[in-house]
């Protein structure tokens, strides 16, 4: 029998190296999913769903990083793609829509999804 399972929002945990230290903001930022009946996005167990969120590099500046892998934090989820691929290149000022498509577990649960971004460091 499928339940429901009720995701409250994105929780993004950037795992930045020692040299590019909050080139993308706070290493942990919480993003709504205003797209959504009152920020809620109901599904099934079980099925797949697409989460959206944007990434801003700072708008000054001569550095570049990149996003080098996405992983889910939350336990029973499972990652099924990250659009763009991996890795995710950021110039000065560029902001990217990042699509992850993920899997919900086979039990009922509420809240955020974890999503663990690690980041390459700078390059020139």
């Amino acid at each position: 029998m499928t339940q429901n399972i009720l995701i409250t929002g994105i929780n993004v945990q950037i795992q930045y190296t020692a040299s590019d230290q909050g080139y993308f903001g706070a290493s942990s930022q919480t993003v709504s999913l205003s797209n959504q009946p009152n920020g809620i996005l109901t599904i099934q167990t079980g099925q797949q769903f697409i989460l959206y969120f944007t990434l801003n590099a700072p708008s000054s500046g001569t550095h570049t990083d990149s996003i080098t892998q996405v992983q889910v934090g939350t336990p029973g989820f499972q990652l099924v793609s990250v659009q763009p691929q991996c890795p995710i290149d950021f110039t000065t000022g560029a902001s990217t829509q990042i699509t992850v498509t993920l899997t919900a577990p086979q039990t009922v649960y509420n809240g955020p999804v974890e999503l663990v971004l690690t980041t390459s460091g700078y390059t020139s």
